[in-house]
């Protein structure tokens, strides 16, 4: 199976850089940007030599303990056979990954679909160059200020999710790469997760970026993507609440 370049990063510890460098280093042609797959065994040999040159690395590779076990919810989601709401908005999100875009994991607004998503334990995705561009957003910027606000919420979205074991984050690295330019990674992650016949379904408010993956991943993968509004998703949200806390009283 394909291995990925910021796969390797992730698992290691390392970043994309150190590994793309060390793969030019052995003349791993295939190695060319972070998204970049490799094949199985000259992955394998390309993390043997990492190790040998980061053996701290190979900490990162010892297994860890099992997570104790989940707490039981007490709100039951679904009073009935078919509850429209929850089943509407499972429709609109299924596939194999949710990529949300960074406007969404920052705009107040969407408090709503975020705990939708926990509730539901919907797992999603957000790479590595978002997580960089909304810390740059909150380290440039002065605190209390609308736009700092609105980046340490979207840190703190990120975690809260993280903490359920819910999101993904591939690509991320030790530190955040200054010049983040989160779209053109988003673009880049869906195609090369439609190459290996994952389905990718992307949330964005960035008009500009709905236009340029529809473009994209129809040509790449027309039956294996799909490309939504945050408002799509936003008045299922608030539906689905206000049935459950309807239910719970």
């Amino acid at each position: 199976m394909p291995v990925r370049i910021f796969d390797i990063s992730k698992k290691l510890g390392l970043e994309n850089k150190e590994i793309l460098a060390q793969a030019k280093a052995m003349g791993i042609a295939a190695a060319k940007v972070p998204s970049s797959s490799l094949d199985r065994i000259t992955a394998d040999w390309l993390e043997g030599e990492l190790i040998k040159i980061h053996p701290e690395a190979a900490a990162r590779l010892a297994p860890k303990p099992p997570k104790p076990a989940p707490v039981e919810e007490k709100i039951v989601l679904i009073a009935a056979p078919k509850f429209a709401p929850i089943e509407q908005f499972k429709d609109k999100i299924k596939g194999d990954l949710l990529v949300i875009d960074s406007n969404i994991w920052m705009k107040a607004d969407y408090e709503p679909l975020f705990e939708v998503l926990l509730r539901l334990k919907q797992n999603c995705v957000i790479v590595g160059d978002q997580l960089d561009e909304i810390t740059n957003k909150k380290n440039r910027t002065k605190f209390g200020t609308d736009e700092n606000k609105c980046a340490r919420l979207g840190i703190d979205r990120v975690e809260k999710l993280q903490e359920a074991d819910l999101v993904e984050i591939p690509g991320v690295t030790f530190e955040s790469n200054k010049g983040a330019m989160a779209d053109p990674e988003i673009l880049k992650y869906a195609a090369s997760e439609t190459e290996q016949k994952r389905f990718v379904t992307i949330v964005t408010d960035d008009k500009e970026l709905r236009v340029r993956a529809k473009a994209i991943l129809k040509k790449k993968a027309p039956q294996l993507h799909r490309v939504l509004k945050g408002s799509d998703l936003l008045e299922d949200a608030h539906q689905i609440l206000g049935t459950l806390r309807i239910s719970s009283c």
